[in-house]
């Protein structure tokens, strides 16, 4: 990929997802693409990498190696809707890799899905079931199974178990908590710095 970028501040003004044959003179940019107003004191052709995503709305600077958006706040909503969208990737990742529960002993740590829909249903199907045993007075009767990640089948008590749901669901609650607060921040940044400067792998469960 190809850019030519503005030397009084690294801005692209010109992207390439192709290789242009192109030449950028003191006179101008000739070849496949021509501008009267891109000179070699002004301009320079460059190799990058592409933006990836998501792609934030905007100027973008070629800080050597990396992209970056250019410090303009008239592009700060754009910047804002894509950082939030990267934080609803953590925090999905979060949710795919599953919850880690120690089970102490024999069996220690295991992984409880969390991916989706169907797993949470059967987590609060779970949870209704075991609270409804202890309540009939069963909470120290082994007959709740549940089963980790792995395909290993674990038997507890019902009062056990129903630890281990709950546990499951204040992680999950952690996680949804710390991706309000983080769009809170993005939403409460006011220069396009701001925004950039929040830290969005840190801090979860």
């Amino acid at each position: 990929m190809q850019a030519v970028i503005r030397k009084s501040d690294n801005v692209a003004v010109y992207l390439f997802e192709t290789p242009k044959q192109i030449e950028i003179t003191a006179t101008g940019m000739i070849g496949d693409v021509r501008a009267l107003d891109i000179r070699s004191s002004t301009h320079e052709l460059v190799s990058v990498t592409p933006l990836g995503e998501p792609f934030a709305p905007g100027a973008h600077k070629w800080d050597n190696d990396r992209w970056s958006v250019a410090d303009d706040d008239s592009h700060i909503d754009g910047l804002k809707d894509a950082r939030k969208q990267a934080v609803n990737a953590v925090k999905d990742a979060k949710f795919a890799a599953g919850y880690s529960h120690d089970f102490g002993g024999a069996t220690g740590v295991k992984t409880l899905d969390t991916r989706g829909v169907d797993d949470r249903t059967n987590w609060l199907t779970a949870q209704a079931l075991y609270g409804a045993q202890i309540a009939a007075g069963n909470g120290d009767v082994a007959g709740a199974t549940i089963r980790t990640a792995d395909n290993t089948d674990i038997t507890l008590t019902f009062t056990n178990a129903l630890n281990v749901v709950l546990a499951l669901g204040a992680n999950g609650a952690a996680i949804m908590q710390r991706s309000w607060a983080l769009k809170n921040a993005i939403d409460a940044a006011s220069t396009v710095a701001e925004v950039a400067a929040i830290d969005i792998e840190s801090g979860w469960p």
